[in-house]
């Protein structure tokens, strides 16, 4: 009887796993506003740097994008259109971090350049999927997370102060896992838009 009842407290201690929740990413950067022109004196030269992160156990990076550069101006307007794959949304961030290319050390692991970041749980969009969600995000400095990357190591060790903001449009379709493998990559068609839920802290 005592075994019994240590198992049915198991059982409701921890809670069942999401299960793996693949699909499509459409992300459009629109624009920013108010970037630091940081310690060089001059307007920067802006450029959005896309990156999927994986939480635990596989910790990695699987995906990566780059706007165009804009040349000298705090308000860069993108308007640049990306669709990203994702593994699984439960366990899935997309690193959104914009940068001054007048100070970027090209190819290196450095802090140079980087001017404010948001970091989004793509588990949040599950419940939304199929809607498109536009929102602005106020930029911050390298949040203390995903660690295991070099490069976000570097940035958090630098604390780099973050002015301004970040206007992202966003819409999450999830691949359907009960369908029969397709024979090709399938496509994921722009929805029409429908009215967008806030998207939740």
């Amino acid at each position: 009887p005592r075994t019994d009842s240590l198992a049915r407290e198991a059982s409701t201690a921890m809670p069942t796993p999401e299960p793996p929740c693949p699909g499509s990413l459409r992300v459009l950067v629109h624009r920013a506003q108010g970037l630091s022109t940081g310690t060089t004196g001059f307007t920067p030269d802006p450029q959005v740097n896309l990156r999927v992160l994986v939480s635990a156990p596989m910790h990695d990076t699987y995906a990566q994008e780059n706007t165009q550069v804009r040349v000298g101006t705090p308000d860069p307007d993108f308007s640049e259109e990306f669709t990203i794959q994702i593994l699984d949304a439960h366990s899935s961030h997309l690193e959104v971090s914009i940068w001054d290319t007048k100070s970027r050390c090209k190819g290196q692991q450095s802090s140079a350049g980087f001017m404010g970041e948001c970091l989004l749980n793509l588990s949040k969009l599950v419940p939304f999927q199929g809607h498109v969600i536009e929102q602005e995000f106020t930029l911050k400095r390298c949040a203390k997370l995903f660690l295991q990357d070099p490069l976000r190591v570097e940035l958090c060790k630098a604390q780099v102060p973050a002015v301004g903001k970040m206007i992202i449009e966003l819409e999450f379709t999830a691949l359907d896992t009960q369908s029969p493998p397709a024979s090709k990559v399938p496509s994921y068609p722009k929805l029409p838009i429908s009215p967008s839920p806030p998207l939740p802290p």
